[in-house]
Parts: structure tokens; sequence; C-alpha cells
């Protein structure tokens, strides 16, 4: 689908602009919407629920590539809509999603005061299969009104595997996060990659923005969950001066996390941390510092 435009739907009953899903096992489904050459990409103006969405039901195998795309809705939404979501998955199914989301312009629904969910949103949920892809070069503009809620929010679930390289993005004026990981339910694997990306101009007041960058992870009593995060190069800009990240686990997640030059490791219910300590940028205490002094010094 290239150089579309798509406007309002049904301001009573409308729900999702696109919405395309993959059903029976076995089937196979590639979807490209927008592309790299002049006039391919499409634009929404319109929407109540999300702007875009692809669901790969149970035991089905899709690819979207989803480009050069303008979203600017102007339409007002149902709370947590106006997002790009992209979603696999079903209980006790195995379902293979693969996407490269790159290239895009989303600006936050300018109608009424309810707040838009992410602007970007990519699922495994609840199977054992896989999921992976690209999320590049896009960005997020939440306006005036600071009016939506995480940037990009990528999110695995059940077993599996979740493989996303997030790169070189700008999130500005969001109001809850400007980058989220969060695999905290079942013993999915997430690995995640977060290399030159900028978050700036954080909403305030009743639009606060509480992260620039949160990773969560952390299974069920039943189960572990692994989360691999890597982020050189970090330039979020939530925070005035960025020390290295606090990552911790729940319940009895493993987690896996590097960021930067220091590498943490915990398993099991000691790595039990407070929300607030989930992962916080924070500077040094002085009792740290004064250790750090006698360390030096020899004592």
């Amino acid at each position: 689908m290239t150089g579309n435009t798509f406007g309002f739907v049904s301001s009573t009953i409308g729900n999702n602009n696109l919405d395309i899903q993959a059903y029976n096992s076995g089937t196979t489904l590639n979807v490209t919407f927008g592309g790299d050459a002049a006039g391919q990409g499409n634009t929404i103006t319109g929407t109540r629920g999300a702007a875009f969405e692809t669901i790969a039901n149970q035991n089905t195998t899709m690819d979207v590539v989803f480009r050069h795309n303008t979203i600017t809705n102007t339409e007002a939404i149902i709370s947590g809509g106006g997002e790009v979501d992209i979603r696999s998955g079903a209980a006790g199914g195995t379902t293979n999603l693969t996407f490269d989301i790159s290239h895009n312009a989303w600006t936050a629904p300018t109608t009424g005061t309810v707040s838009a969910g992410a602007a970007f949103f990519v699922a495994h949920d609840n199977d054992a299969g896989t999921m992976s892809g690209t999320i590049n070069a896009n960005t997020v503009d939440g306006g005036a009104n600071f009016n939506t809620g995480d940037g990009i929010f990528v999110r695995a679930s059940g077993s599996g595997t979740a493989t996303v390289l997030i790169t070189n993005n700008t999130v500005q004026r969001y109001s809850n996060a400007g980058i989220a990981l969060q695999n905290n339910s079942g013993s999915s694997t997430m690995n995640a990659s977060v290399f030159g990306n900028t978050t700036m101009n954080p909403g305030s007041g009743a639009r606060a923005a509480i992260y620039g960058f949160i990773a969560e992870n952390g299974g069920d009593v039943r189960a572990a969950g692994r989360h691999e995060h890597h982020e050189p190069g970090r330039r979020f800009g939530h925070q005035p001066e960025p020390a290295k990240p606090f990552c911790g686990g729940r319940r009895s997640g493993q987690w896996h996390c590097r960021c930067r030059d220091r590498q943490l490791r915990r398993a099991g219910p000691d790595a039990l941390q407070s929300i607030e300590e989930r992962l916080r940028f924070q500077r040094p205490s002085p009792g740290h510092l004064r250790r750090q002094r006698r360390r030096s010094n020899g004592r």
C-alpha cells in the first residue's frame, strides 16, 4: 500500500483506521505500508482507535514493513488510541512476526484532551513464537498538550523470544516514557539494542513524563523472564545529567542488562526492587562518593 491518504472514521462507532490480521495455522502474510521512493509514503489524518494495526494470530507468520508514513491525527480519539500497533501471538500458539518501522513521522492527536497510547507499540503476546525487527529513525511529537503516552513501547510476554533494534529515533513532548521495554509476564526472552535515540521536552503537571527510558523485566511466580538490553551512546534528554542506569528484576524474573560499561546480573526473589528503582537515573549519593574516595586513597 503506497501513496494513500486515510481520513476520519465514524465519530460514534469508528475504531481503528487500518486493521490487518492473519488467521489460521500456517498462514503467511506480508504487509508493506509505505516505501522509500518519493510518493510511496501514506498519510493517516484521523482515527478513534489505532491509526494502523496488524495482528498475527495463532500459528501464523507475518512480516510488516512500515516506512516513510505520516500520522497526523486530528480526530478525537478513544483513550489509548492513535498508535501504530504491531502485534503477534495468542495463548497456546507459535506465531512468528518480523517488522521494519522506519522513517515515519507521528504527531499526537490535536482534538480533545484524552491521552493517546504509545506512538509506536510492538508486542509479542502470550505464545511460544518469535518476534524480531527494527524501529529506526522515526519522529514522535506529543504536541503542545503532550498528548501521548510512551513514544516507543515494546512488550514481550508468554514464552519465545523478542529481539528488537531501536535506533536514531527522536521522541519529544511525551507524557509517560520516551522509550519503554517490558518483559514481565511468563518466560519470554527479550533482546533489545538501543542506540543513538533522543528523548527531549518531556511533559509536566497533569501530563508529566516519568521516564526518558525504562526497562522492566521479571516473570510471575511460576516462570522466569530474561531481558538483555544494550545501550551504548545513550542520548536521552529526560534527565539533565544521566548516570548509569539501575536495572532491576521483579519477583522471580531473571534479567541481564548491559548499559554502557556496566554489567549487572541478578536472579530470583532477591532481585526484588520497588517500582521507582526498576530503572532510575540518579546521581551518586554522598555516601557512595565517600566510599569511592576511600577506595581511591587505599583506605
